[in-house]
């Protein structure tokens, strides 16, 4: 199985769903280009697996790439065993260490379930360039 990234996400404004823009520039001690997020601190990029994603559309919700503010949508990468200070090497010239797994905040995403409007707890990977 392939481990590789499905889509590259962004968006300008904190609070918001990102964007899938389909690749992007990560800058060293910032984390993606023009991403609300990046900055010098130590959530700089999120990482959710499509399995999660997956999970979330067999039970019927409708949800695409950036709907959980991530900003990389992985496959084959077993993210929930990962531990902090876990090295990723993403293509050639980036490499994330992961920082801390979860929010202490928790973000609320609406998410679509048939015609009905229901709340979703996220969890995601947090890491820094």
């Amino acid at each position: 199985m392939q481990r590789k990234i499905l889509a590259v996400c962004q968006s300008k404004e904190k609070g918001t769903v990102k964007k899938n823009i389909g690749s992007g520039i990560f800058v060293k001690n910032y984390g993606l280009e023009n991403d609300a997020h990046g900055g010098k601190w130590h959530c700089q990029v999120s990482l959710l697996g499509i399995e999660s994603i997956n999970k979330m559309r067999r039970e019927d919700f409708e949800i695409g790439f950036g709907d959980f503010a991530e900003n990389l949508t992985t496959i084959n990468i077993i993210l929930h065993k990962l531990v902090p200070g876990t090295k990723l090497s993403i293509g050639k010239n980036v490499l994330l260490e992961i920082t801390q797994i979860g929010k202490n905040v928790t973000m609320i995403v609406k998410l679509k379930r048939k015609s009905e409007s229901v709340s979703c707890r996220r969890k995601e990977y947090l890491l820094e360039c």
